[in-house]
């Protein structure tokens, strides 16, 4: 299984032990969160993930989860793709359960 889940109260913390985001991942991803149900916060973690595909920005739009510890690499591809202001962002699992110090104003910048 490529997926762990941390359930603490009524959140959950979904690791992806991968590399990237594959079809197969994604379809594990909403299975899960199906499984959850809609009456917990969810959160991503994507610390270990260096590439996500335009499917990846589809399933954000698609459910409303939360992303923890984003790779620069993976910013700059949301950004690109315009996915970048779908989820809530954290910098750490702490700040997701406390719900405080969100990145909220996100701006990137390609300079040659």
């Amino acid at each position: 299984m490529t997926l762990k889940i941390k359930d603490v109260n009524n959140t959950c913390i979904i690791d992806i032990h991968a590399d990237r985001i594959s079809i197969e991942i994604l379809a594990e991803l909403k299975k899960t969160i199906s499984l959850i149900g809609s009456s917990k916060r969810i959160a991503v973690n994507l610390s270990n993930i260096s590439y996500i595909g335009n499917e990846f920005g589809e399933f954000l739009n698609e459910y409303k989860v939360a992303l923890l510890n984003p790779m620069l690499n993976v910013c700059i591809l949301m950004f690109l793709m315009k996915y970048d202001k779908v989820s809530d962002l954290f910098v750490s699992e702490e700040d997701f359960f406390q719900n405080k110090r969100s990145l909220v104003k996100r701006s990137f910048r390609l300079c040659s």
